[in-house]
């Protein structure tokens, strides 16, 4: 005698409980592949010119002004206060053989600023440190006296 196949059980649902379908289920359908966002980058000003044209292009800006003996002085005092060395006794005849402009303003720092078109730039008051590469310029800090930039090390020697 053949057994029947075992089946399985059926809960006991309560007999409130209408089981049966009354809505379809909703066809799913693939999404679009949303197309790739790209981001707006703020417009970018052009490089200054290179070299001594870039900083005529700084001058004419209003963000570079001219050095007087003062703005070097004035940071010779902060770098005294703050390093027991002091400054080279060299660094008179390097600074006066070299242009010396003050940041007041934004600046890119002009590409090409070596050798004979090195300068040195003193940051003014509340001016934001120059961008850039200074190549062999310097870069004189008179709030804490520090001279940034490989020609410092040459400036600094007695």
């Amino acid at each position: 005698m053949a057994e029947d196949p075992p089946t399985l059980a059926q809960p006991a649902l309560p007999p409130d409980v209408d089981v049966s379908v009354q809505d379809p289920l909703p066809i799913l359908r693939p999404i679009e592949p949303v197309p790739a966002l790209t981001v707006a980058s703020a417009p970018t000003a052009p490089p200054p010119p290179a070299g001594r044209a870039g900083l005529v292009a700084l001058l004419r800006s209003g963000a570079l002004r001219p050095a007087s003996g003062r703005d070097l002085s004035h940071w010779k005092t902060r770098h005294a206060a703050n390093n027991p060395r002091g400054v080279g006794k060299r660094f008179d005849e390097w600074a006066r053989g070299m242009p010396a402009y003050v940041v007041v303003g934004d600046v890119q720092i002009p590409e090409g600023l070596a050798g004979a078109d090195a300068v040195i730039f003193i940051l003014g008051e509340k001016a934001p440190f120059p961008a850039g590469n200074p190549g062999h310029s310097a870069i004189l800090d008179p709030v804490s006296g520090s001279c940034m930039g490989m020609i410092c090390g040459m400036l600094m020697q007695d």
